[in-house]
């Protein structure tokens, strides 16, 4: 029996992983708890939500960064017991740039246009040989929502694989929408797979990845 560990995320999250694990459990940050027994959790889900503080990379915030450092103690908590305890960990949006943040990666702190639906290009066999489409393709490309005003810089000093960037490019650097961090178990995307239709190719693919991660340990 599998079990989820939910990190201030509501049903939604919840039922997003109903087809992944067999029971997830909910905590937030306001619960007043910090230290967690993770003994018996299989993964780990860190939500979407407030900016992370620049802080955790070495930055000084922006006017524009809106940080909550209680969240940011709670979440780097229970970031660093399942990484000791080697429990994967995923991350949507925000748990994304935590994940990316906590395995030694920065942030771009603010870019724009980035609150509506585009298109992304990602690997169809990131984390095992085969695919969810056809053991034969190599990449695809599917649609995704977008509420976030931050994102991951592209770091060649860190161990991470992208996995899917954004169609359209400023130009100015790579707009990383999802990242795998072998070392630490770790997977994430940009997008908000939770708000997605059941049959989205964007929910789909994330949860595919989310069983290969599994699979990993």
């Amino acid at each position: 029996m599998t079990k989820a560990l939910i990190v201030n995320g509501g049903m939604e999250y919840v039922h997003l992983l109903s087809g992944v694990v067999d029971t997830a459990v909910c905590v937030r940050y306001t619960d007043g708890k910090i230290l967690y027994d993770l003994d018996g959790y299989d993964l780990i889900q860190f939500t979407g939500g407030s900016d992370i503080s620049p802080d955790l990379y070495g930055e000084i915030p922006l006017p524009t960064t809106y940080c909550n450092p209680k969240r940011d103690e709670h979440e780097t908590s229970i970031y660093n017991s399942a990484r000791a305890l080697g429990i994967p960990m995923v991350g949507i949006c925000r748990g994304l740039q935590l994940i990316h943040a906590m395995n030694g990666g920065k942030l771009h702190q603010h870019v724009g246009n980035h609150d509506c639906y585009h298109r992304v290009r990602a690997s169809s066999s990131p984390l095992k040989p085969g695919s969810y489409v056809s053991p034969h393709v190599r990449e695809i490309e599917f649609g995704v929502n977008s509420i976030h005003h931050q994102m991951c810089m592209e770091n060649e000093n860190i161990n991470m694989d992208v996995l899917a960037t954004s169609c359209v490019l400023d130009g100015s650097f790579m707009e990383i929408e999802a990242a795998y961090y072998p070392d630490a178990l770790c997977f994430g995307v940009q997008f908000h797979p939770e708000y997605m239709d059941i049959d989205s190719e964007a929910r789909k693919w994330y949860l595919y990845n989310v069983k290969a991660l599994l699979k990993e340990v």
